[in-house]
């Protein structure tokens, strides 16, 4: 199944894909609203919402996974 996330602390968000790999959970994250909306869209996913503050995780740590994903998925 695959499932698509907003992760957000209200100032900073990360709007993904997940689905299951032969080596478990593979995130692919989209920075672009406009293209994760059109991905919605076009397939079928449970959208849920996660909230940094319940998950006690820093704005730090939210960039880096953000600057570490731009950086996998530039030029693909």
């Amino acid at each position: 199944m695959q499932r698509a996330c907003i992760i957000s602390d209200d100032f900073f968000y990360l709007v993904g894909v997940e689905e299951m790999t032969s080596n478990g959970v593979d995130t692919i994250f989209f920075f672009d609203i406009n293209r994760c909306m059109k991905e919605l869209s076009s397939r079928t996913y449970s959208l849920y919402i996660i909230s940094l503050h319940s998950l006690t995780v820093s704005h730090q740590l939210v960039r880096k996974m953000a600057e570490h994903n731009l950086k996998n998925n530039h030029g693909v």
